[in-house]
């Protein structure tokens, strides 16, 4: 049974709701064992790393910075066991789309370029898969604008379940091999 360690930071809660979205489906749709943690709360985990096939790290962006906390762990950690994902939250920079009727993945691919891809220097592994989803605003007038959505959240991890599952040995060569 795979395993799945999923670490968020957030600022404002969104960032742990798209989080536990992805346990959601990994566990529903793929049979995933995940444990969610708060990158507040990852010295629990730091010996337990390798017991993880694969890692999903996210953090939510405002006022254009990572949490830092979750930079620090990237940076600090090779994951040559895992295959890391990594999402953000970022809901500033998709409700452009939704503001000024731009393309949902246009303003993605661009969070993406701007937010995810200037770190992955400074990283020692590179992620299979990289994410961008929304989130909610709400502005000095009060008014709420939110660009979060959980089918695409239920998307994207469904692509990413696939890419996380064990290759398969086909029938012919187990019984070949007597397994």
């Amino acid at each position: 049974m795979r395993r799945t360690l999923i670490i968020f930071g957030t600022r404002r809660g969104t960032t742990e709701i798209t989080a536990q979205v992805i346990a959601e489906t990994l566990i529903l749709k793929f049979r995933h064992r995940v444990e969610i943690v708060n990158i507040k709360k990852i010295r629990r985990y730091r010996k337990r790393l390798n017991e993880f096939n694969n890692i999903i790290v996210g953090t939510s962006i405002v006022s254009d910075k990572w949490i830092t906390r979750i930079l620090k762990f990237l940076k600090k950690n090779d994951f040559i066991q895992q295959k890391v994902a990594i999402f953000i939250t970022a809901g500033f920079t998709l409700n452009k789309a939704i503001k000024f009727g731009l393309s949902k993945k246009e303003v993605r691919e661009e969070a993406i370029q701007k937010y995810i891809d200037p770190y992955l220097p400074e990283f020692k592994f590179n992620p299979i898969s990289k994410a961008a989803f929304g989130g909610l605003i709400v502005n000095s007038n009060h008014e709420k604008i939110n660009s979060w959505s959980r089918e695409e959240i239920e998307s994207w991890t469904m692509e990413l379940g696939r890419t996380l599952q064990p290759e398969t040995i086909p029938f012919e060569t187990l019984q070949e091999q007597n397994i």
